[in-house]
C-alpha cells in the first residue's frame, strides 16, 4: 500500500467513525415529554413518536448490538418483577453490526 492509498484508507475509516459517533449520540440524546412518554419536536410540541432508549453492548470482536426499548414499556414494568426476573422491558428491535458501520446501518 502506498502513501496515497494509506491516507485515503485512514480518511475513510475516520469518516465511518465520525458517522458512528454521531449516530450513537443521536440515539442517546433524547428529547421528550416524560408525562406523555412521547418525543417532542424542535418547538417542544409533543409528537406521536414514543420515547425510545437504546441499550448498547459489544458482543463479539468489533460487533456491537443495540436493543431499543420504549420509555412506556420500561415504566410499566413492576419494580419487584424487574429485580426477580432481570427483565428490562419489552424490546422493540435488536441490531447487530460492526461498530464502524453504526452510522450506515442505523
Amino acid at each position: 500500500m502506498n502513501k496515497s492509498q494509506h491516507q485515503s484508507s485512514s480518511a475513510s475509516i475516520a469518516s465511518l467513525m465520525h458517522r458512528s459517533i454521531r449516530f450513537i449520540l443521536e440515539r442517546n440524546i433524547v428529547c421528550g415529554n416524560a408525562l406523555t412518554l412521547c418525543c417532542v419536536d424542535e418547538n417542544c410540541n409533543d409528537t406521536d413518536e414514543p420515547i425510545v432508549f437504546s441499550e448498547w453492548a459489544f458482543i463479539t470482536g468489533a460487533n456491537i448490538q443495540r436493543s431499543d426499548y420504549t420509555f412506556a414499556e420500561l415504566l410499566s414494568q413492576d419494580e419487584a418483577q424487574l429485580s426477580i426476573s432481570g427483565d428490562e422491558g419489552t424490546f422493540l428491535q435488536k441490531y447487530i453490526c460492526h461498530y464502524r458501520r453504526l452510522g450506515e446501518n442505523g
